[in-house]
């Protein structure tokens, strides 16, 4: 059977190791092909499930790590900005008002920009505070399948007053770094129940490459639109080819 389509469900890339690329394709009607360099690894869809959990558990054992990272769904993310060497961690207690939150716009429809907002800014707060219904449309790139709302419901939920001082918890990458990366959810309920003056336990990630000192939102911005651009600027050159081939 000749599968009617292939879709990228992920891709990475680096220089040195036992591997330099790696490929994840969801090769429609045959199986979940993984390519590593000149390697194909072929699976069926709940073998690939297994192989995941498998690979995730051994993750999450590889290094002595704090429990909030071992349960993180960004402790990948952690060690692709470490360059997969152990994180190196602070844990600092830090008011969430003087947090910096990364908030995501949608521009011309096509194109993302990238801003820095305090806790009383974030969607999330916003719309538990009944003051805006703007997180129910705001973007978002994972967490597939689940609804804004329903995923604040599901993360209120959990954090009952009786974990709530013990279980929140907030990412950051650098030593001395303010700008969430993991926890806007976490912080923005703590500060719906508790405050905005509300303390909250800050992991800094400090043994980070040298992309990650740059400042991401400027960098994400730039990617957004040149990306977008060459999408657009592909659907025109593909519209005016179809119209030249017709002649």
């Amino acid at each position: 059977m000749s599968n009617p389509g292939v879709i990228l469900l992920a891709a990475h890339s680096k220089s040195g190791g036992c591997f330099e690329k790696i490929r994840i394709e969801d090769n429609i009607g045959e199986s979940i092909h993984i390519h590593l360099d000149d390697f194909r690894i072929d699976l069926t869809i709940e073998e690939f499930e297994l192989f995941s959990k498998i690979i995730w558990r051994a993750l999450q054992e590889l290094d002595d790590l704090p429990d909030h990272l071992k349960e993180s769904n960004f402790l990948s993310d952690i060690y692709k900005v470490t360059n997969y060497k152990k994180p190196e961690i602070d844990i600092k207690n830090s008011k969430i008002n003087e947090l910096s939150f990364i908030k995501r716009t949608s521009f011309l429809r096509f194109f993302y920009l990238y801003g820095l907002v305090n806790i009383k800014e974030t969607p999330q707060y916003l719309y538990l505070k009944n003051l805006s219904n703007e997180y129910e449309s705001y973007p978002q790139k994972n967490y597939l399948g689940i609804s804004n709302a329903d995923r604040l419901e599901s993360r209120l939920t959990s954090l009952s007053n009786k974990n709530l001082k013990t279980d929140p918890y907030a990412v950051v990458f650098g030593k001395n770094s303010l700008v969430v990366r993991d926890g806007m959810h976490t912080c923005s309920i703590i500060a719906h129940k508790s405050g905005i003056n509300s303390y909250v336990d800050v992991l800094h990630i400090k043994n980070i490459g040298f992309r990650e000192q740059v400042n991401q939102p400027i960098l994400w911005c730039i990617k957004s639109v040149i990306g977008s651009t060459f999408f657009i600027l592909k659907r025109i050159g593909v519209i005016f080819l179809k119209k030249i081939l017709k002649k």
